[in-house]
Parts: C-alpha cells; structure tokens; sequence
C-alpha cells in the first residue's frame, strides 16, 4: 500500500513541474501558501500538494517548499511531507 502512494505522490509532484508560468505582472500581491493540486486516490483517501513560498526570495516560484499531504477520511488521520528544496541537503529522515 504504502509502495503504491509513494508512487502516486511522486506522479503527482512530477505532473505540476511541467506547468507553465503565468504571465507576469508588474506588481506582483504577495503569495500566499496555497494548495496547487488535489488527487482524489478512492472514496476515503486524498492527496494534496501545498506550495508554501520561500520567504526571502518571494518572486521566485521554483524556490518555493512544497508538501504533500495525505489523508485517509475514514481513520481521520493525515500525513504531510514538506520536501527538500533542489540543491538544498538537508538531515537524512529515512
């Protein structure tokens, strides 16, 4: 089970990497955390991918942090994974 969320959360990661930009802007409203994507797995169980913006370089969307969250409704229970930044290594947390 968890092999195959693994591998649903990663398609889900990869998928919003090939989104294009939208047209800029000359004032640009500060960005705020958003949920970007919502993969529905059944009936009981979800996946969301969350941006969260990097807080020293706010214009630069590829630097932003993004966390999955799943949740299982039927056990009321939810996970979230904050992944590490490109080029950024952080603690090992096999």
């Amino acid at each position: 089970m968890r092999g195959v969320v693994a591998l649903v959360l990663l398609a889900v990661v990869l998928a919003g990497c090939d989104r294009p930009e939208k047209a800029q802007r000359k004032e640009k409203p500060p960005r705020e955390v958003q949920v970007i994507q919502t993969l529905r797995i059944n009936e009981s169980e979800t996946v969301r991918v969350l941006t969260v913006p990097d807080p020293l370089l706010s214009s630069e969307p590829i630097l932003d942090t993004r966390c999955l969250i799943y949740t299982h409704h039927e056990f009321r229970q939810a996970v979230i994974k904050c992944l590490p930044k490109a080029g950024v290594s952080g603690p090992d947390t096999r």
